[in-house]
């Protein structure tokens, strides 16, 4: 039988409507944080070549900039970025479109899997709107294109022939977009598995076109940027290693609290997916998604992490509308149902709705000129506690520093840090800074200069209810003479 076609006119109209919708919180429902800071900058790292760069995410031990050997992901928001400067609304755009690709590709795949339109269109809007993926696309991180290439991939597996090919580019591109791709791992294998299950005459060539075109994908991707990719690759062993000690060092108690709290973001999603995994059928997607739980805890216990055992969840409960499988069927049109009704009040309406309260104070563009005038520009040395002026750094051509390994652990008093920002002409605090801040960047003979926004930033509010950090403020500058 002909496989269906890829569904481009439900695409594109859920496409249009959720752009036309989300744009006008795109830089005003999360400010600008910590991830998307960290995927711009290895961008720029990447695209600025051999030369020496000074680098906001500095490392303190080799003191050069972090990189990451996912390129793809970096390159794309960092380009995304400089058509759309200042402002960072190119990267959240981008994000977005990675959520839509997902949405298309997960539906298609449903498809291929036998699941009837209605209900393949139904689980993917879910995915699309999912709360737990909700900060990821608003905030700029490439989760969304992740998933999208896992379920091009496996369209591509399970159509076969020369499509077999493309799946193993797409799983090449996802590994290369953001690192967490490597949790998929046990649903490729399943996959390439089932295709063998259902055509024995499938033979090897199949599984030679997927690492052939995984292979081809890596090679063109990374051979441009080579250097920077066995620097990533360096760097991410680094950062394996800090966040395991983080992680022992939350203890275990904590970290099943974290899962815990992460799940409750999606809690309908869980419990049925958790059902449908306890299923017999599911044995393998079981034991693949405790591979995946396993990766979770060895490395770090956090939301976006954790985000990532999501299509995990997703797959078992569309394994509940294959053909054949139509069982409990007021239960499944419940919990897809509900499914959609968390999605709708939490990403749809609440997070939309409090990223439209206050938006002109919440804009990073507003940021601008007060730093301008506090600080000034051109190849100013600027340590900032936090990234908010990250972007604002790019506009007003400073050289700006964060740090990396020096923020965790002993941070400021180490030894290592402070020779790094000895090196600085200016530091900013969101806030004033504690006692031993202080201590260190008076031994330094940084002066206090002025406080800018004084009066601090601005809370999302939802129906006369403020919750959340500030925005943005107050900062106190501090100068080296």
């Amino acid at each position: 039988m002909e496989p269906p076609a890829f569904p481009w006119r439900i695409w594109c109209a859920t496409a249009l409507l959720t752009l036309v919708f989300f744009s006008s919180t795109l830089t005003t429902a999360v400010p600008v944080w910590l991830d998307e800071s960290y995927i711009v900058e290895y961008g720029r790292v990447t695209l600025a070549g051999q030369p020496p760069v000074f680098g906001f995410h500095q490392r303190s031990d080799s003191q050069r900039p972090v990189y990451t050997y996912s390129v793809l992901g970096a390159i794309l928001q960092e380009i995304a970025f400089r058509i759309t400067a200042p402002s960072n609304v190119g990267p959240r755009v981008i994000a977005l479109l990675g959520q839509l690709a997902a949405f298309g590709w997960f539906l298609y795949y449903l498809r291929l899997r036998g699941v009837r339109t209605n209900v393949s269109f139904l689980l993917a809007m879910a995915l699309l709107i999912d709360p737990l993926c909700d900060i990821g696309w608003r905030g700029g991180r490439v989760d969304g294109w992740v998933f999208a290439f896992l379920f091009a991939s496996l369209c591509g597996i399970r159509k076969g022939g020369s499509g077999a090919f493309l799946g193993g580019v797409a799983a090449a591109a996802g590994l290369l977009t953001w690192p967490s791709f490597a949790m998929f791992a046990p649903v490729i294998l399943l996959e390439l598995w089932e295709g063998f299950k259902q055509k024995r005459n499938w033979s090897v060539m199949p599984v030679c076109g997927f690492a052939a075109g995984g292979a081809l994908a890596a090679v063109a991707i990374i051979l441009p940027f080579r250097q920077e990719f066995l620097y990533g690759l360096a760097d991410a062993n680094f950062l394996t290693a800090m966040q395991s000690r983080m992680n022992r060092g939350d203890g275990l108690q904590n970290q099943f609290q974290f899962l815990l709290l992460s799940f409750a973001q999606t809690p309908v999603v869980v419990l049925a997916g958790f059902w449908a995994l306890a299923l017999k059928r599911n044995r393998w997607l079981l034991a693949g998604f405790i591979v995946a739980l396993v990766f979770v805890f060895a490395t770090k216990v956090y939301r976006l992490r954790i985000l990532y055992l999501l299509p995990y969840f997703y797959l078992a409960v569309a394994s509940l509308f294959t053909e054949g499988q139509l069982h409990w069927r007021r239960a499944q049109a419940w919990a897809i149902g509900l499914m959609l009704f968390a999605g709708t009040a939490f990403t749809v309406a609440g997070t939309t709705l409090s990223g439209l309260s206050n938006r002109s104070q919440k804009d990073p563009l507003a940021l601008i000129e007060p730093a301008r005038s506090a600080i000034g520009d051109g190849r100013l040395r600027v340590y900032m506690q936090e990234p908010d002026f990250y972007f604002v750094g790019r506009t007003l051509g400073w050289q700006q520093f964060y740090c990396f390994d020096g923020c965790w652990g002993p941070g400021i008093s180490t030894p290592t840090f402070q020779s790094l920002l000895a090196t600085m002409d200016f530091a900013i605090f969101r806030g004033e800074p504690d006692p031993v801040a202080r201590g260190v960047i008076d031994k330094l003979g940084f002066r206090f200069v002025s406080v800018m926004l004084p009066d601090g930033g601005h809370q999302n509010t939802l129906f006369g209810w403020s919750y959340g950090p500030r925005s943005y403020g107050p900062y106190f500058i501090y100068r080296r003479p």
